[in-house]
């Protein structure tokens, strides 16, 4: 997972002003490949939406990832803040809708928005059984 994350958000990162527009924790899991895969997927959405519209559209944008380990599931949690003031959307958009799909039909998890005046909110919840891996130790 760290990896899978670290290469999704990497073109975003800009630590020219000395400080990441991310900050990301959780434990290490591996992840099947369809696993990876499709989180690989979502996670593109989710950071290209934010880049083109969201928090990181500004200088002064921060997105927050993390993720637990469950007995039953894997949650991941992203957070904006700092970008332009959201309205939640009239209708949902290709991103949105590519993501609920992908983990909703591919792993049968759940994907839920939260469009937040200071940023969208974004948990998704992937079950256990559609992912073999197995917790790593804590992240540093």
């Amino acid at each position: 997972m760290e990896k899978l994350v670290e290469d999704e958000l990497r073109p975003y990162r800009d630590e020219s002003g000395g400080r990441d527009k991310f900050v990301t924790s959780g434990q290490n899991v591996l992840l099947e490949p369809t696993t990876a895969q499709t989180v690989a997927l979502a996670l593109h959405e989710l950071v290209t939406n934010a880049a083109k519209y969201g928090a990181l559209s500004t200088p002064p944008g921060r997105v927050q990832l993390a993720w637990d380990i469950r007995p039953d599931s894997i949650v991941l949690r992203w957070l904006e803040k700092g970008g332009p003031a959201v309205e939640p959307p009239a209708r949902n958009g290709f991103g949105t809708r590519v993501i609920s799909a992908i983990i909703e039909g591919q792993l049968g998890g759940a994907a839920a928005f939260d469009w937040q005046r200071e940023g969208l909110r974004c948990t998704i919840s992937i079950p256990m059984e559609a992912n073999a891996g197995r917790a790593g130790a804590p992240r540093q």
